[in-house]
């Protein structure tokens, strides 16, 4: 099956709002793990902090993967 040019650039303009409202989530996730490691501040133990930390790398982790896999999907 053949796309037509203006089904092409549906179809990326689509895969585009859907990466920006995943960067969008992560961007508050961002904001959510700041705010929460400032105001814990003195009560964020280093475990705690660990924690955060490891959480939010994977979370950022997996935003990349499914980011990279739906721009595959979308050059192919």
């Amino acid at each position: 099956m053949e796309l037509s040019y203006f089904e092409t650039l549906q179809m990326i303009n689509l895969s585009i709002d859907r990466l920006e409202s995943v960067f969008e989530f992560w961007l508050s996730a961002t904001f959510a793990a700041i705010v929460a490691s400032h105001l814990a501040g003195e009560k964020l133990t280093k475990i705690y902090a660990g924690m955060l930390t490891s959480i939010y790398l994977i979370f950022t982790f997996s935003v990349v993967v499914r980011s990279l896999g739906r721009w595959r999907g979308v050059m192919h």
